[in-house]
């Protein structure tokens, strides 16, 4: 039987400094620790939409809401820039270069949910690529699947 790893995460403090302390996932949101997530957001500059993705139903947090393009807790150790790349590949089979990227801002949100207390600093990255939606493999641990009448968001 094979041992599941829970993910660690860096600690942070308030203001956004790592504290060199990690902790699995679990205990960082039990713990109401700051920590750091990264969004990744496609736009379509030509046509003005959003690619969005709806949860998969087994997802721990908001099973079957719709959510933005991709995004996941940044490991500890890990750049954000590399868990943007990261989490496009596992979520949406999308591989692309560090200058596909743009930076857009980080921002702190602090929210209560579910007897979790969740600290978590945000950061926002644009992709500046074309992409179609032929290229897009859902990862089904992820994402819902749903038809779509785009061929492509660029």
């Amino acid at each position: 039987m094979a041992v599941v790893v829970e993910e660690h995460l860096d600690v942070l403090t308030k203001t956004g400094e790592k504290t060199g302390t990690s902790k699995p996932r679990g205990h960082v949101h039990r713990d109401g620790d700051y920590h750091r997530a990264v969004h990744v957001w496609i736009f379509s500059e030509s046509t003005r939409e959003l690619l969005l993705q709806r949860r998969a139903d087994c997802k721990d947090s908001w099973p079957g809401l719709w959510d933005i393009s991709s995004a996941g807790h940044i490991s500890a150790g890990d750049s954000s820039l590399v868990t943007a790349r990261r989490e496009l590949d596992e979520e949406l089979g999308v591989i692309l270069p560090k200058d596909a990227f743009e930076f857009l801002f980080v921002f702190l949100q602090e929210w209560f949910v579910v007897g979790l207390y969740f600290c978590l600093f945000l950061v926002f990255w644009h992709l500046s690529a074309a992409v179609t939606t032929n290229e897009l493999s859902m990862q089904i641990i992820n994402v819902q699947l749903k038809g779509s009448d785009r061929s492509s968001i660029s």
